[in-house]
């Protein structure tokens, strides 16, 4: 009997260090994915802030273009006013 309690000792010993490891096991796991999901948002939020300036860029080329297009559409009606005379 005395044996059967000192084994069952030992065995709960033994799986509660077990269990602890597993526990500080899973600590880090979470943690490591914490720090990986961390660097993904602060990559993602680099990348709007880059997609939002390059979205102003684009709108400020759009404007000057169809800027362009108005003033040759005007030049061109005066071309074709003149060539009518």
């Amino acid at each position: 009997m005395i044996l059967w309690q000192f084994l069952h000792t030992i065995l709960h010993i033994i799986f509660s260090f077990t269990n602890l490891d597993l526990y500080s096991l899973s600590i880090l796991l979470w943690s490591d994915e914490r720090d990986g999901l961390g660097t993904s948002l602060d990559q993602c939020q680099q990348m709007v802030k880059e997609s939002r300036l390059r979205e102003t860029e684009l709108q400020g080329q759009v404007a000057a273009l169809e800027s362009q297009v108005q003033a040759l559409n005007t030049a061109k009606q005066q071309v074709i006013i003149l060539l009518k005379r």
